[in-house]
């Protein structure tokens, strides 16, 4: 068993390394002309070139672009490589490989050091919305029902309210300008004056005008005879 093993003195053959295309973005056949693979699919060395072939760079975008889990005997993908060298357009794809364009649109690629928008950059989420938690009142709407028994005494309603005569509108009432007069406060009453009593009148002895007779003394003596 060990005879049939062969041991080799050199590490052996590197990985070749790709180039890439000077555009921005570019397509996996643009890719493959950079290195120089056949791109004609009726050559018969369609996916070959003299350092590499097409499935060179498959290889190599599957190793540089995913992170891997192996899963028995096979490379399982887990998710993007947030440090690969090469990175896919979001959004965008080429123009179509047919002149009515209706053929394939193939995906677009970029250098992840010009700043493209990749599949992997984060996409922003939409703000949430806030829920109104105020309440409504909901109106209802009493359902009208209807008083006639056949339709067509609903025709002859409509006949005659259409022949009915135009109300004529009632005369606009005018109302006279009202002037209010402030009313006058009363002037208030005097007040009574006390009465004097008038001062009494002292009238002056009368004289009299009679002469007076010549009183002469009488005695004494005769008063005590007497």
């Amino acid at each position: 068993m060990k005879d049939k093993i062969k041991s080799y003195e050199h590490p052996g053959r590197p990985k070749y390394t790709p180039k890439y295309p000077r555009t921005n973005e570019w397509t996996f056949t643009d890719w493959m002309e950079a290195n120089g693979i056949e791109t004609n699919p009726a050559s018969k060395n369609f996916g070959k070139g003299p350092n590499c072939t097409m499935l060179t760079l498959r290889k190599n975008k599957e190793r540089d672009m995913w992170l891997h889990k192996q899963v028995g005997k096979k490379l399982v993908r887990t998710r993007l490589n947030p440090r690969s060298i090469m990175v896919g357009v979001r959004g965008v794809t080429a123009e179509p490989n047919s002149e009515k364009g209706l053929g394939r649109r193939a995906e677009l690629f970029s250098l992840r050091s010009k700043g493209v928008i990749s599949h992997d950059a984060p996409v922003a989420k939409a703000p949430k919305a806030v829920k109104d938690t105020t309440k409504v009142k909901r109106k209802y709407t009493r359902k009208v029902v209807s008083t006639s028994q056949t339709p067509t005494a609903d025709i002859l309603d409509k006949i005659h309210a259409a022949l009915a005569p135009d109300p004529v509108p009632a005369p606009a009432l005018t109302v006279p300008a009202v002037t209010i007069v402030p009313e006058v406060a009363p002037a208030p009453a005097p007040e009574p004056v006390a009465e004097t009593a008038p001062a009494p009148v002292i009238e002056a002895p009368a004289t009299s005008t009679l002469p007076v007779a010549n009183l002469e003394p009488v005695p004494t003596s005769t008063l005590v005879n007497s």
